[in-house]
């Protein structure tokens, strides 16, 4: 684009010779240039540049309006001494084209308009920047290695309450409406941080609070040294972003999560561990410092025992740990951050301590499957267990049940009959190891095995068991009536239901017990 400027010229001249002599000076194809008689303020609109040709065609007024580079005059010495000593600071603001020899003006017009064909660019240069850094909401900010104030945008003179004219070429206490002894007192760092850059000679990044007409701002600002094309340096620049808002978001939201009742902590998407509450600092013992010495993996793999693309897969998780030699069990969830784009930036993870609520609900499971009298699991464990494991392998079950019982109620009392029943369960459970052994009524037990068994060596328990029950009964005066008999049974048939295998042993204790005392009996079809 600047490629293609061009410049309007016009040339006021009433000499008809030397308006071809300007035709044959003028001969850049970037310059267009027009010739006129007399000169008209309209012209000061339309034209970048303006040639006077003789101090007769030079309108004095316009001395007022000029800019450097852009007016040049053609005149002799004597005419340019008798406009000097009329108008001493005149020569700042046009170029002083010699007119006493050809060569010497064409050589001062092609230099002239080569500067306003430079000017143009620089002006537009100037635009551009101008334009850019007004667009911004930022504040940007030019200085001098003195620390003056060179440009500024509108962001900037919005904070300060001041305009551009009132900045330019002033310092920071004058700009800030700041005295140094205050500067001094307070928490402000942008002087020191304006000499590490220019000390560094990088690119800077600073956190920077300010007292502006809205009060005291926290800003993230970058600064920057310029340099010349020599590389030496002319002063910095400044881009700073007011993120006092975002601060108070960012403070609120750490109240927020100090005030959930949930361990939480924030990772960036490197996987740096950015923020940790105070309850998770209680459940995993790691403190802040702690945590900038580690990594999100580290973290999941040392402390949780998984890894993080493990919680990548599912939305809620329990992991039981071993912390001080005490259980605890934990439901945690790992939450992708996203932007409003969808783009990953980070992990939200968080874990509630539910060992309380485990412990209780293991209770409960265990009230429910187990017979609170003998601590052995009940019929309704039994039944599901059998239901579950009756299509998988070949099962065996055998059902005992106590003789004359009843008696003892009867003649010691429940308290004694209690009693029985909790050794019958002690004495099952010790001789019949690897197997499930289930209270499923008043003086029923079911010893079931799961897991594999040798017919005969079953039948061989059964009886030596039997026998060494009398034997213990025979220890306790109230227990000397009691005797156990017992019914055997087993399914090939992985079709089988459990009422029927159930009820075969049912059923074979049932013959057993017709045959008399401490007797067992396996189940026939």
């Amino acid at each position: 684009m600047l490629n293609e400027t061009t410049c309007e010229l016009i040339v006021i001249s009433n000499d008809q010779t030397n308006q071809e002599k300007f035709r044959q000076y003028i001969s850049d194809d970037k310059i267009n240039f027009e010739i006129s008689n007399i000169f008209l303020d309209t012209f000061l609109e339309s034209y970048d540049g303006f040639i006077f040709d003789g101090l007769t065609s030079f309108p004095e007024s316009l001395i007022k309006h000029m800019d450097y580079n852009s007016y040049a005059l053609i005149a002799t010495k004597e005419e340019m001494i008798k406009l000097l000593n009329k108008y001493p600071n005149c020569s700042e603001y046009f170029v002083w084209i010699d007119s006493s020899g050809e060569n010497i003006m064409g050589y001062q017009i092609h230099q002239f308009t080569s500067h306003l064909m430079k000017n143009k660019k620089s002006n537009i240069y100037e635009i551009f920047l101008n334009t850019l850094i007004d667009s911004v909401p930022d504040l940007v900010w030019f200085k001098d290695l003195k620390g003056s104030h060179l440009k500024i945008n509108d962001a900037f003179c919005k904070a300060v309450g001041k305009t551009k004219k009132q900045c330019e070429n002033r310092g920071h206490y004058y700009i800030w409406d700041i005295e140094p002894d205050e500067y001094a007192d307070g928490e402000y760092v942008c002087l020191e941080t304006e000499q590490e850059v220019i000390k560094r000679k990088k690119t800077c990044l600073f956190d920077e609070k300010v007292l502006s007409k809205n009060g005291l701002r926290q800003f993230k600002t970058y600064k920057s040294p310029l340099f010349d094309k020599k590389n030496r340096m002319l002063g910095t620049v400044g881009i700073a972003k007011d993120v006092t808002d975002l601060q108070n978001i960012g403070r609120e939201l750490e109240v927020i999560l100090e005030s959930i009742p949930l361990a939480t902590l924030v990772v960036d998407h490197l996987g740096e561990c950015v923020y940790s509450n105070i309850k998770f600092s209680e459940y995993f013992k790691l403190s802040t410092e702690d945590l900038a010495k580690t990594t999100y993996d580290k973290f999941c793999k040392n402390s949780l025992g998984i890894s993080s693309k493990e919680l990548e897969s599912t939305t809620l998780k329990e992991v039981t740990l071993n912390q001080n030699n005490q259980t605890k069990v934990y439901r945690i969830q790992q939450q992708s951050i996203a932007d409003i784009f969808g783009n990953h930036f980070g992990h939200f993870f968080i874990a509630l301590d539910i060992t309380k609520e485990s412990q209780l609900q293991d209770e409960i499971v265990e009230s429910a499957n187990t017979d609170f009298l003998t601590g052995l699991y009940n019929r309704r464990y039994l039944y599901e267990t059998i239901t579950k494991r009756i299509k998988e392998k070949p099962l065996c079950v055998v059902y005992f049940d106590l003789d004359k019982f009843k008696s003892v109620n009867d003649n010691f009392g429940h308290r004694e009959g209690d009693r029985a029943l909790i050794l019958m369960a002690s004495l099952l459970r010790d001789y019949f190891k690897d197997t499930v052994v289930s209270r499923v009524g008043g003086d029923e037990f079911v010893v079931s095995y799961f897991d594999g068994f040798d017919y005969e060596r079953v039948q061989e328990d059964v009886e030596k068991f039997i026998a060494y029950i009398n034997e213990e009964f025979d220890k306790d005066d109230h227990f000397k009536s009691l005797s156990s008999c017992a019914g055997i049974t087993y399914n090939t048939n992985l079709d089988a239901k459990t009422d029927d295998l159930i009820s075969h042993a049912d059923y074979a204790l049932y013959e057993a017990k017709s045959k008399g005392k401490s007797q067992w009996s396996v189940y026939k079809e």
